[in-house]
């Protein structure tokens, strides 16, 4: 050792470990009882001492049931669970078990008796003999105790009759699943029923209306309603997006894109879907629907699990309607025909000329049909951008990455789509610098459901040369102070916005990636590099000059409409729309048609959602959190924090009620997860639920 105590007297050993050990341990240290006044100055009885002390006992039986009842949590990877388990095993003992031990361990973990299994875990030394002697000696004294009982002749007589009235309603089960269950009427897995802890509005018992004795008879006419594969148009795919509202005077709700189907008799959604938009995650308000079945396409026949009446809003309008939720995969959002007509989806128009009936849709909104143009194809603002570099960082060549084979061919079909778009060409000469390609996959909101591909620039190297452009970005507390008096809203988004800005040729040799298939460089500014956030919105910030009641942040623009009276503010935000449609039609900028909301008293923006009353956190964002386990690592804990700390504004305190979690994430503190921990985190999520609205 350096400094040589190891040579000293055991009592000065003794002494220096005191004066350093602090306070609280010195006085653990005088609680001691020795054998003799000697071994309290013998350096190996005082850490042994401090050691029984600090580390609990530990108790193998207990780590055996932590080891063979730990599961995989859902954000753990193979190798994180792997970890675990050996931590786990590492208390155990397993290279001394034996059959004894094995059945001592199952008997504990197993008795059905929670007073035994206590009573068995507080054995210091457990042998499989003494467990058998305790559960024995628990039994009888059960039993005895059951005999002496004076209303144990009573009590047997009440629990046989009692057995005998549940054996007769008991459900029938079959793999852990009950079917026709006596309590809510449907099929469930166990312990899961929806009616636990609802009241029959009739008897005041524990289940549903629908099970009630005088309620329950119903028809056994099994009542079918059709679906088809048939679209609007020509046996095309139509979809609509309408917002589920969770009532019906809410601004705000969950947005689902249904298939117009004009051959259905119904209106379907999966139960998952259902859930999700509703929060009807107990099916509190589902409706169980007898023996009702729908029928497919295909002539299969699916059970219902139940109906429910839902709002939706299309256009600013709510509208009520009822829908047929249905349990399974492969299910996809319905409209009906005649919930299409009632909401003015689509029109029926019959000719005399020709017999057959045409359908036609009619979400379209005519303040953007005049400027259909600007939601096709992509855009080409003026000014090419000139990318400024660091001349005295050394050019940089990456080689191709390998791609998957199975994703080969849709990379080259991409690259080539790309290139006859004039996004990216195919060079051939020599380059001083050449990045990496990045591949990005994103979900597709396609029916077939394939996986969409992005192809991205990896200018990892390149962007340590790029000088930025030191533009200020705005923030939605800066957009939020100029929207006092705001009373309808629309949102847009600009469509591939950083592809509508075209380099010059300088710029483009800097932008040359390797694929498999040759050298491309980029004609439009590529995703990813440094300075190009600051280079848009300086472009935006010059697009929207002079524009009133519009506001953007990247490549989200907000409109907005003053007023009074709802007549004033509705022609005030539509003049402001027109005012900003016009300028990109004249400045070439395009826009995402499918992301556009329009004349809408509450939207979502940058993780907000914009009201005529204030700012309010996104109910989506709030959802995410709250629904987020408790974290299970520092990197976990770190990306609950960043997440809760993009809402601080509407939490007060925040500071002071994740202070105990936040030490955790200090650089030498342990890891060791506590119910203080667990109470400080579910604080939190009570604050985001209840989060008030911020005035503008």
């Amino acid at each position: 050792m350096a400094t040589k105590l190891d040579k000293e007297e055991e009592a000065c050993q003794v002494a220096t470990l005191l004066a350093v050990i602090g306070k609280e341990a010195n006085k653990v240290f005088h609680t001691f009882t020795w054998a003799s006044p000697d071994k309290a100055k013998k350096i190996a009885s005082v850490v042994s001492k401090f050691a029984e002390y600090c580390i609990p006992r530990e108790n193998t039986i207990y780590e055996r049931f932590l080891f063979f009842t730990q599961d995989q949590r859902e954000s753990e990877t193979v190798d994180q669970y792997l970890m675990e388990l050996r931590q786990t095993a590492a208390n155990c003992d397993f290279k001394s078990i034996t059959p004894d031990q094995l059945l001592r361990d199952r008997l504990v973990t197993g008795t059905k008796t929670a007073k035994v299994r206590e009573n068995l875990l507080k054995e210091k030394k457990l042998t499989l003999e003494k467990a058998i002697d305790i559960a024995h000696a628990a039994e009888s004294t059960a039993v005895q105790m059951k005999v002496m009982s004076p209303e144990s002749g009573l009590s047997a007589v009440k629990e046989k009759q009692k057995e005998k009235e549940q054996s007769e309603n008991l459900p029938s089960v079959s793999g852990g699943w009950i079917k026709d269950c006596r309590f809510c009427g449907r099929n469930h897995e166990r312990c899961s029923c929806p009616a636990f802890g609802q009241i029959c509005a009739y008897c005041k018992k524990n289940h549903f209306v629908v099970k009630y004795p005088a309620k329950s008879k119903v028809s056994n006419v099994q009542v079918r309603f059709y679906l088809s594969a048939a679209g609007v148009g020509n046996g095309g795919r139509e979809m609509v997006t309408l917002t589920v509202l969770k009532e019906p005077k809410a601004l705000s709700g969950h947005d689902v894109t249904f298939l117009m189907d004009t051959g259905a008799e119904s209106n379907l959604l999966p139960l998952d879907v259902y859930k999700r938009a509703t929060g009807d995650l107990h099916l509190k308000f589902l409706n169980a629907c007898g023996k009702s079945v729908l029928v497919l396409a295909n002539g299969d026949e699916q059970p219902i699990e139940g109906k429910a009446t839902v709002y939706v809003s299309c256009r600013g309008n709510a509208h009520k309607i009822e829908v047929n939720v249905v349990r399974g995969h492969g299910y996809e959002p319905i409209l009906s025909k005649q919930t299409m007509l009632k909401m003015k989806l689509i029109k029926i128009l019959d000719s005399d000329r020709d017999p057959r009936v045409n359908v036609l849709k009619t979400d379209t909104e005519p303040l953007l049909e005049e400027y259909d143009g600007v939601f096709e194809g992509l855009g080409k603002l003026d000014r090419q951008y000139h990318i400024v570099r660091d001349e005295s960082i050394r050019p940089i060549v990456h080689p191709p990455r390998r791609l998957p084979v199975a994703m080969t061919g849709r990379v080259q079909r991409k690259l080539e789509e790309m290139a006859a778009a004039n996004i990216i060409e195919q060079i051939d000469q020599p380059t001083d610098w050449v990045s990496s390609m990045l591949v990005v996959s994103k979900p597709s909101t396609e029916a077939e459901g394939e996986t969409k591909l992005r192809i991205c620039l990896d200018p990892r190297d390149l962007n340590l040369a790029i000088k930025y452009e030191h533009f200020p970005m705005p923030t939605i507390e800066e957009i939020a102070t100029r929207l006092n008096g705001a009373k309808l809203f629309s949102v847009f988004d600009a469509s591939n916005g950083f592809w509508q800005v075209e380099l010059d040729d300088e710029s483009r040799t800097l932008t040359t990636f390797n694929t498999p298939f040759g050298r491309y460089h980029w004609k439009r500014m590529p995703f990813g590099i440094n300075s190009a956030p600051e280079v848009w919105q300086r472009k935006m910030r010059e697009h929207i000059e002079g524009l009133k009641g519009v506001k953007v942040i990247a490549d989200d623009f907000v409109i907005v409409g003053f007023g009074n009276t709802p007549a004033e503010w509705q022609a005030d935000h539509d003049r402001n729309v027109c005012a900003f449609l016009e300028r990109c039609r004249e400045r070439n900028l395009k826009l995402n048609k499918k992301k556009a909301r329009l004349r809408q008293q509450e939207v979502p923006f940058i993780g907000h959602i914009l009201t005529p009353e204030g700012l309010k956190p996104d109910p989506l964002k709030v959802e995410a959190i709250v629904g987020m386990p408790n974290p299970s690592d520092v990197q976990s804990l770190h990306r609950f924090l960043g997440m809760v700390n993009y809402l601080a504004k509407f939490l007060p305190r925040l500071s002071e009620e994740t202070k105990v979690p936040r030490r955790l994430t200090e650089k030498d503190a342990e890891w060791c997860w506590m119910k203080s921990h667990a109470d400080a985190v579910a604080r939190v999520k009570e604050m985001i639920v209840s989060a008030p609205v911020l005035a503008y």
